[in-house]
């Protein structure tokens, strides 16, 4: 089943605020919002609001870089109250949407494994921990590790995965050679003279 990520907080504008110290009514600002019901519009409204005003549900680093051929290791943490909860890694796509999870819990510790990628929650901590093996260039991107909700928008935070190439150690077709003794000195020279 879709769950939509609800759009960035940039894309909701305040149109006014009543008082000093209050927060002014939320209007959506994306595409299909001027033909919603005010009943949907109240709801994405107060969606909006809670995210802005109840924090980060789920947080984690907003950027990693890994190594080609390594392993990616990316902890998110949770509200409590979202223990229970699956929690899931998806990749964004252009428009910075997730529509498929990669991987997810079903809300329990179980660690769950699919090919190169695996995800464990750990409920006492309030984190779950996505490891990927074997990373190759194509996994760069922006990912979203999250919460799913039964109801309402899911909770999530948006990582973004740099990929490094590997270093090579070889010396191939390089002018570089390990200098074991020196030809002149078989004894060792000592210290240099002093000019």
């Amino acid at each position: 089943m879709f769950h939509p990520e609800p759009l960035p907080l940039s894309h909701f504008s305040q149109l006014s605020s009543h008082s000093k110290g209050r927060v002014g009514r939320m209007h959506c600002e994306f595409p299909g919002s001027r033909n919603a019901s005010p009943r949907k519009m109240r709801w994405l409204e107060w969606e909006a609001s809670q995210h802005k005003a109840g924090g980060q549900a789920v947080t984690g680093p907003r950027q990693v870089t890994v190594e080609q051929g390594s392993s990616l290791a990316v902890s998110c943490s949770y509200k409590p109250r979202y223990k229970l909860n699956s929690k899931y890694w998806c990749r964004k796509n252009s428009l910075r949407v997730c529509f498929t999870y990669i991987i997810q819990t079903d809300g329990s510790e179980v660690t769950v494994t699919q090919d190169r990628l695996s995800i464990r929650d750990n409920h006492t901590a309030n984190s779950f921990r996505v490891t990927l093996s074997s990373v190759t260039l194509e996994d760069a991107g922006q990912y979203s590790c999250g919460v799913k909700r039964r109801l309402g928008i899911n909770r999530w935070h948006s990582t973004k995965v740099m990929v490094s190439e590997a270093v090579s150690n070889t010396t191939e077709d390089s002018n570089v050679s390990l200098l074991t003794t020196n030809p002149l000195c078989p004894r060792g020279c000592g210290e240099p003279p002093v000019l």
